[in-house]
């Protein structure tokens, strides 16, 4: 609201955006896969399970991860986002044959992202403090694909 009690519109880059016409991603299967990482490693405030094209098919948000941030809208948004990146990691795995692997992991300031391929058509990204265990984070991303890949 305004000072003078006027409801002040949203910023026009939220109400055109498709990603809000749903705020919420309704919990699917892989809620729980999802909520256990989230949940077992201190320091990730969430993950995003997402398709090729980097639209959010679940993802788990911390509880309280950051104070008046919309969270669950900035993971949609970096799912769609790192899906420019896991396009390029899937063809340089491609490209080293089989049994390559892939796994993308970025240290950004206040932040950390982890970013790996689930089969051909899935990605996962995960977001957490600098300050995350970088071993047990890749632990569990490495678990949470090979559960995801039994159910895709």
């Amino acid at each position: 609201m305004s000072r003078a009690g006027a409801v002040n519109p949203a910023p026009p880059s939220r109400i055109l955006d498709p990603l809000v016409s749903a705020p919420t991603t309704e919990p699917t299967g892989f809620r729980a896969a999802l909520r256990q990482l989230v949940d077992q490693v201190p320091g990730v405030l969430g993950v995003v399970f997402c398709d090729e094209e980097g639209e959010a098919v679940d993802l788990c948000v911390a509880s309280g991860s950051r104070a008046g941030s919309d969270d669950e809208y900035d993971l949609r948004v970096a799912g769609a986002t790192w899906a420019i990146a896991v396009d390029l990691l899937r063809r340089n795995v491609e490209a080293k044959g089989p049994g390559a692997t892939g796994l993308l992991v970025a240290m950004c300031g206040r932040y950390t992202y982890f970013v790996a391929p689930v089969g051909e058509s899935y990605f996962l990204a995960i977001w957490a403090r600098a300050d995350v265990s970088l071993g047990k984070a890749l632990h569990a991303a490495q678990q949470l694909v090979a559960r995801l890949l039994l159910e895709v």
